[in-house]
């Protein structure tokens, strides 16, 4: 059966030239991203659409050393109004954690006795297996899911000890966040250029094949 790379080969004519600069370096890992870009483009097209954004990492380190810097000028009383706002809104979804844990602990539990009941009533072998298998993946989930050992209790609420810790966690985060953004842009860069290099020395190769065929 013809590959969609051959199809295009017969839509160019038999262009072997051109078959191997617009259509094949798409199956290549190095144009991944060209794969769903219109046939026909440019080299100069192709080149710039198979590079990752290198503004993209630039953006976010601009936004969050912005951030940085206002969360590192923040007085005492506005960092106990943020910590006392994160801690009850961490609280209300604790408690909802909670409720949804225990409603469906309590519909797996109702859909079991419902199957049981099913089973009891059932007369032939069939219909007895099958309901079996409904009854052991019920029972597993029951025992690995919702033992009482594992319901989410408020005592385990994470709670920052002080305002102070709170701050210092905030900003250690944010500064963490930063560096990798840092650390990603860098790698990004790198492969950008294995890319583009790569990318290069094909099409150099692929524009004087005349020569060779």
């Amino acid at each position: 059966m013809a590959t969609g790379y051959t199809h295009e080969l017969e839509r160019m004519n038999y262009d072997v030239k051109k078959w191997l600069m617009e259509s094949i370096p798409r199956a290549m890992g190095m144009c991944v991203r060209l794969r769903e870009e219109k046939l026909g483009m440019s080299v100069a097209e192709m080149r710039e659409k198979i590079i990752e954004d290198p503004n993209y990492y630039d953006d976010l380190i601009t936004v969050d050393t912005i951030k940085l810097s206002k969360l590192k000028k923040k007085t005492q009383a506005e960092w106990v109004r943020d910590l006392d706002e994160d801690q009850e809104t961490t609280k209300r979804a604790w408690e909802e954690r909670l409720e949804k844990w225990k409603f469906k602990r309590n519909k797996h539990k109702d859909s079991l006795k419902t199957i049981n009941h099913l089973h009891f009533k059932a007369t032939d072998a069939t219909t007895k297996q099958i309901l079996e298998f409904a009854q052991s993946q019920l029972h597993e989930v029951i025992l690995w899911e919702y033992k009482r050992e594992y319901e989410p209790k408020l005592s385990e609420c994470p709670y920052e000890s002080s305002w102070e810790s709170y701050r210092d966690a905030k900003i250690s985060y944010l500064k963490e966040y930063i560096s990798s953004c840092e650390d990603s842009k860098k790698e990004t860069n790198k492969i950008n250029k294995e890319h583009l290099d790569a990318f290069d020395n094909y099409m150099k190769f692929v524009a004087n094949i005349d020569k060779e065929i």
